[in-house]
């Protein structure tokens, strides 16, 4: 007898809030389900439209820094605030985006 196996995606669970202020929770900001879903890119901007993050591949590792050098300080970091994102998939799909709460 022949069995299958059904493989199901999980769905994305994207947070609106952390707390990267080196306490060891919420550090980083968590997507749970992004890698399994097929090529995308990740971009966060500031509320002037400011690209402060991107990439196309999400490790759960923004700790609420700039990948542009010297945006903020010499550290990088952004201010605590609201910050919002944009997700572009490959195959077409329609982007999601949401904003994100950075409390230190």
């Amino acid at each position: 007898m022949i069995s299958s196996t059904e493989i199901v995606l999980a769905d994305l669970k994207i947070p609106s809030a952390f707390s990267p202020d080196g306490d060891g929770v919420n550090d980083t900001w968590e997507i749970q389900g992004l890698n399994f879903k097929g090529a995308y890119e990740l971009t966060i901007f500031n509320r002037w439209e400011n690209i402060v993050f991107t990439t196309n591949d999400y490790q759960n590792d923004w700790a609420g820094t700039s990948t542009i050098s010297s945006f903020m300080s010499s550290s990088n970091e952004v201010p605590d605030g609201v910050y919002f994102y944009w997700i572009t998939w490959a195959d077409g799909t329609p982007p999601i985006s949401g904003y994100i709460y950075i409390k230190r």
